[in-house]
């Protein structure tokens, strides 16, 4: 199966035609679906300074397991989303940049003796649209993976393992293949505060693995807010607040990385890669147990890099843009 895209325009801009030395560069889905029930957070790809496996499962469905209340009532969920991102002006170039996203994913919950597997889908399509040099359309990028998780009065812990497959102009189903894998522990300290650690890491399309741990918290503030890394697959930390029973608000901080391989016959062994840092804030609203509906707003600022032979070719840093989105999700 081949993916193929209009133009290469982002590629040109990176310098890829050229081996001159990279740009000077600054210091991130799409969203994903969320720890403690709160924002879903796309994008299935791994930031190179703050790494996470794909989700651990959430610590409502922990607390669930721990209280003896079972599995969930609907543990398959089916999850649109849409986001679209304003345009900003590239820092060194005289052109403007687009980017607009559109996913689907699939999860499915399913509780055992001693713990709960989490086995999750998804597919995503990003479009990147510049004023000079055109559209960078149907980059794809495609994902399946399982997550176990075991609670404990005190003690918990998951391990995880991710395939991905990130597509783009041109490229054939197979040459954008990396993994992503993980694992942690947490520690119960009250009956409201739950800390740990989790050692994680991910293959590159063209440079080394990147491992790297992050910190497991959920701190439950009160009956309506609390704060911690809600831990999508990419990490975030984030402040929700139960409005009402069926309305949270949030506003969380994350940093995302996606990437794409190019097509061989235009520039071999190279990869396009698109880092995010940004923030966003939003209102859920959940009826019952089978409806939840996400909207959301945030501002977020990319770098655009081109990795080819193992090392880094061409960076562009992009100016602060604008962000909204809508996601839906339905559980069966």
């Amino acid at each position: 199966m081949i993916f193929r895209l209009t133009t290469i325009p982002l590629v040109l801009a990176l310098g890829a035609c050229s081996s001159t030395a990279p740009m000077t560069r600054t210091a991130t889905t799409g969203y994903a679906e969320p720890a403690y029930a709160a924002p879903s957070v796309s994008g299935s790809t791994l930031a190179p300074t703050m790494l996470a496996a794909t989700s651990s499962p959430s610590p409502t469905l922990a607390r669930q397991e721990k209280e003896g209340q079972g599995g969930l009532p609907h543990p398959l969920e089916v999850t649109l989303m849409g986001t679209s991102y304003q345009e900003s002006d590239f820092e060194d170039t005289n052109d403007e940049l687009e980017v607009s996203r559109v996913a689907v994913h699939g999860t499915y919950i399913m509780p055992v003796e001693s713990g709960v597997w989490r086995f999750r889908a998804v597919v995503e399509e990003s479009s990147y649209e510049t004023k000079v040099g055109g559209t960078f359309d149907d980059a794809f990028e495609i994902g399946a993976g399982a997550t176990y998780y075991q609670p404990g009065p005190e003690w918990s812990w998951y391990a995880t393992l991710n395939l991905n497959e990130g597509l783009g102009d041109g490229a054939d189903f197979g040459d954008g293949t990396y993994f992503e894998g993980g694992g942690g522990v947490s520690y119960n300290v009250q009956d409201n505060l739950r800390i740990g650690l989790a050692l994680v890491g991910r293959t590159q399309l063209e440079e080394d693995v990147e491992v790297a741990p992050f910190p497991i918290i959920e701190w439950e503030i009160n009956d309506r807010s609390r704060i911690g890394f809600l831990q999508s697959s990419d990490p975030a930390l984030g402040y929700t607040y139960e409005l009402t029973d069926q309305y949270e608000w949030y506003i969380a901080v994350q940093r995302m990385q996606r990437q794409y391989r190019l097509d061989e016959d235009v520039l071999p062994d190279a990869a396009f890669v698109d880092e995010e840092t940004g923030i966003r804030t939003g209102f859920v609203y959940r009826d019952g147990d089978a409806i939840t509906v996400e909207a959301f707003v945030g501002a977020a600022q990319r770098t655009l890099l081109l990795d080819r032979d193992g090392e880094e070719r061409g960076e562009t840093d992009i100016e602060t843009a604008p962000f909204f989105g809508i996601t839906g999700s339905f559980s069966f």
